[in-house]
Protein backbone atom coordinates (compact mmCIF):
# COMPACT_ATOMS: atom_id res chain seq x y z
CA UNK A 1 0.00 0.00 0.00
CA UNK A 2 2.82 2.36 0.90
CA UNK A 3 4.50 1.63 -2.44
CA UNK A 4 1.35 2.57 -4.34
CA UNK A 5 1.09 5.81 -2.39
CA UNK A 6 4.70 6.71 -3.24
CA UNK A 7 4.19 5.85 -6.93
CA UNK A 8 0.93 7.83 -6.99
CA UNK A 9 2.63 10.88 -5.43
CA UNK A 10 5.47 10.61 -7.96
CA UNK A 11 2.97 10.54 -10.83
CA UNK A 12 1.08 13.54 -9.48
CA UNK A 13 4.34 15.47 -9.01
CA UNK A 14 5.36 14.52 -12.55
CA UNK A 15 2.07 15.87 -13.91
CA UNK A 16 2.56 19.17 -12.09
CA UNK A 17 6.07 19.51 -13.51
CA UNK A 18 5.07 18.80 -17.11
CA UNK A 19 5.47 21.96 -19.14
CA UNK A 20 7.95 23.41 -16.66
CA UNK A 21 10.78 23.01 -19.17
CA UNK A 22 12.24 25.86 -21.16
CA UNK A 23 9.95 26.97 -23.98
CA UNK A 24 10.91 28.58 -27.28
CA UNK A 25 10.01 31.99 -25.87
CA UNK A 26 12.00 31.55 -22.67
CA UNK A 27 15.47 32.15 -24.05
CA UNK A 28 17.28 33.31 -20.95
CA UNK A 29 20.87 33.14 -22.22
CA UNK A 30 21.00 36.46 -24.07
CA UNK A 31 24.20 37.93 -25.48
CA UNK A 32 25.83 40.82 -23.70
CA UNK A 33 26.01 42.95 -26.86
CA UNK A 34 23.65 44.41 -29.43
CA UNK A 35 24.29 44.09 -33.15
CA UNK A 36 23.02 46.04 -36.14
CA UNK A 37 20.80 44.51 -38.79
CA UNK A 38 23.70 44.73 -41.24
CA UNK A 39 26.08 42.90 -38.87
CA UNK A 40 23.44 40.25 -38.20
CA UNK A 41 22.85 39.71 -41.91
CA UNK A 42 26.58 39.69 -42.73
CA UNK A 43 27.19 37.09 -39.99
CA UNK A 44 24.42 34.88 -41.36
CA UNK A 45 22.24 35.19 -38.27
CA UNK A 46 19.44 36.87 -40.25
CA UNK A 47 18.39 35.72 -43.73
CA UNK A 48 16.85 37.88 -46.46
CA UNK A 49 13.39 36.47 -45.64
CA UNK A 50 13.91 37.57 -42.01
CA UNK A 51 14.93 41.05 -43.18
CA UNK A 52 11.76 41.25 -45.29
CA UNK A 53 9.61 40.46 -42.25
CA UNK A 54 11.51 43.01 -40.15
CA UNK A 55 11.17 45.61 -42.93
CA UNK A 56 7.45 44.85 -43.21
CA UNK A 57 6.95 45.77 -39.54
CA UNK A 58 9.53 48.59 -39.62
CA UNK A 59 7.98 50.19 -42.74
CA UNK A 60 4.36 49.72 -41.59
CA UNK A 61 3.70 47.11 -44.26
CA UNK A 62 5.49 48.86 -47.15
CA UNK A 63 8.33 46.78 -48.55
CA UNK A 64 7.57 47.46 -52.23
CA UNK A 65 6.12 44.01 -52.97
CA UNK A 66 3.42 41.62 -51.82
CA UNK A 67 4.74 39.83 -48.78
CA UNK A 68 3.35 37.80 -45.90
CA UNK A 69 5.58 38.46 -42.86
CA UNK A 70 6.37 36.02 -40.08
CA UNK A 71 3.84 36.58 -37.30
CA UNK A 72 5.29 38.22 -34.20
CA UNK A 73 4.90 36.41 -30.90
CA UNK A 74 4.76 38.58 -27.78
CA UNK A 75 8.01 39.08 -25.90
CA UNK A 76 8.31 37.07 -22.72
CA UNK A 77 9.11 39.00 -19.54
CA UNK A 78 12.48 37.21 -19.38
CA UNK A 79 13.47 38.33 -22.88
CA UNK A 80 12.21 41.87 -22.22
CA UNK A 81 14.37 42.01 -19.09
CA UNK A 82 17.34 40.59 -21.03
CA UNK A 83 17.03 43.35 -23.65
CA UNK A 84 16.75 46.05 -20.99
CA UNK A 85 19.65 44.63 -18.96
CA UNK A 86 21.90 44.46 -22.03
CA UNK A 87 21.10 48.06 -22.97
CA UNK A 88 21.58 49.20 -19.40
CA UNK A 89 24.91 47.44 -18.87
CA UNK A 90 26.43 48.15 -22.27
CA UNK A 91 25.35 51.70 -22.86
CA UNK A 92 23.28 53.55 -20.30
CA UNK A 93 25.16 52.80 -17.04
CA UNK A 94 28.32 54.13 -18.66
CA UNK A 95 26.65 57.52 -19.20
CA UNK A 96 24.26 57.59 -16.22
CA UNK A 97 25.49 55.32 -13.38
CA UNK A 98 22.22 55.58 -11.42
CA UNK A 99 20.11 54.38 -14.38
CA UNK A 100 17.82 51.39 -13.89
CA UNK A 101 15.89 49.02 -16.15
CA UNK A 102 12.88 51.29 -15.67
CA UNK A 103 14.68 53.92 -17.77
CA UNK A 104 15.12 51.58 -20.74
CA UNK A 105 12.27 51.61 -23.27
CA UNK A 106 11.51 48.98 -25.88
CA UNK A 107 9.81 51.25 -28.40
CA UNK A 108 8.96 48.56 -30.91
CA UNK A 109 9.47 44.82 -31.18
CA UNK A 110 10.00 43.53 -34.74
CA UNK A 111 10.07 39.82 -33.95
CA UNK A 112 12.32 36.89 -33.15
CA UNK A 113 14.11 35.21 -36.05
CA UNK A 114 16.06 32.10 -35.18
CA UNK A 115 18.32 33.24 -32.33
CA UNK A 116 17.89 36.95 -33.04
CA UNK A 117 15.50 39.29 -31.28
CA UNK A 118 14.99 42.56 -33.17
CA UNK A 119 13.67 45.65 -31.41
CA UNK A 120 13.85 49.43 -31.30
CA UNK A 121 15.40 50.32 -27.93
CA UNK A 122 16.14 53.66 -26.26
CA UNK A 123 15.97 55.31 -22.85
CA UNK A 124 14.27 58.24 -21.14
CA UNK A 125 17.38 59.76 -19.53
CA UNK A 126 19.53 61.05 -22.38
CA UNK A 127 18.73 63.15 -25.41
CA UNK A 128 19.99 61.75 -28.68
CA UNK A 129 20.43 63.34 -32.07
CA UNK A 130 19.43 60.29 -34.09
CA UNK A 131 20.45 60.13 -37.73
CA UNK A 132 17.76 58.76 -40.01
CA UNK A 133 18.43 57.56 -43.53
CA UNK A 134 15.53 58.11 -45.91
CA UNK A 135 16.19 54.70 -47.40
CA UNK A 136 18.62 51.98 -46.31
CA UNK A 137 19.19 48.75 -48.21
CA UNK A 138 20.31 45.76 -46.14
CA UNK A 139 20.64 42.39 -47.83
CA UNK A 140 18.63 43.67 -50.79
CA UNK A 141 15.74 44.75 -48.53
CA UNK A 142 14.58 48.36 -48.29
CA UNK A 143 14.09 50.07 -44.93
CA UNK A 144 12.44 53.52 -44.88
CA UNK A 145 13.48 56.26 -42.45
CA UNK A 146 16.04 53.87 -41.02
CA UNK A 147 17.86 54.65 -37.79
CA UNK A 148 20.69 52.24 -37.06
CA UNK A 149 21.33 53.75 -33.62
CA UNK A 150 18.17 52.40 -32.06
CA UNK A 151 17.36 49.37 -34.16
CA UNK A 152 19.00 46.59 -32.12
CA UNK A 153 19.56 42.89 -32.64
CA UNK A 154 20.18 40.74 -29.57
CA UNK A 155 21.25 37.14 -29.99
CA UNK A 156 20.23 34.31 -27.70
CA UNK A 157 21.66 30.82 -27.18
Amino acid sequence: MKRFLVIGMALILGLFCMGCGESEETLLNVSDKFYTLQESFDNGWLKQKDLKSIAYYYNDGDIGEEFEPNPKKPLSKEIEMGIKQTYLNNWLKEKVPEATEENVKILCYYGTYGNCIVAKVSDDLLRYDYVFEEEKIIGGVRFLNYCEAYTKVLTVQ
